[in-house]
């Protein structure tokens, strides 16, 4: 305990500034060690709770925005991409600890320009396939894994069918 004192008191020295910031002062006549132990202690307790009113009054200091907050889910939709698709891509994103930043977004525009697709269908695909981003050879893969599914007839139905049954007669 610091040795400064009021009038006979040994307190501790946040307490001491306590009260000369709340300008209190203690006019008791010297006592025995345990009483100033006892006072250090109520002091603490009473100040502690006053700072905690204070704080809770204190008004909030008010945020200045210089610049418009990101939003990675209103970016999409101003981009053309359904709100459906992108809440459940979102999902997808947060389950697999995705973040949400501009950096993010950027990478997927840039790969969604190689696959040379619409934002619109890069939502839908990543939500569909479970992707936690976009990536163009991702893409390729699923399109070309997708075609090897599908039957012959398919395919042709695909890719003109009617020129090649002109081709047969």
């Amino acid at each position: 305990m610091n040795k400064k004192a009021t009038k006979g008191y040994y307190i501790k020295q946040t307490n001491q500034k306590r009260l000369e910031k709340y300008g209190a002062l203690l006019d008791i006549p010297h006592c025995k060690p345990s009483a100033s132990l006892y006072l250090d202690i109520l002091l603490d307790e009473h100040f502690t709770a006053i700072e905690k009113k204070e704080a809770k009054k204190a008004p909030k200091a008010e945020l200045t925005v210089s610049e418009p907050i990101f939003n990675f889910k209103n970016e999409l939709l101003a981009l053309g991409a359904d709100k459906q698709k992108i809440n459940d891509w979102m999902i997808v994103r947060k389950d697999k600890k995705a973040s949400n930043t501009d950096t993010a977004l950027r990478g997927f525009l840039t790969e969604v320009n190689k696959a040379g697709i619409s934002v619109a269908e890069a939502v839908k695909v990543a939500a569909e396939s479970s992707w936690s981003g976009f990536k163009a050879i991702w893409y390729a893969n699923n399109i070309k894994d997708a075609n090897k599914g599908k039957s012959i007839l398919q395919q042709s139905s695909e890719s003109n069918w009617e020129d090649g049954i002109n081709d047969i007669f």
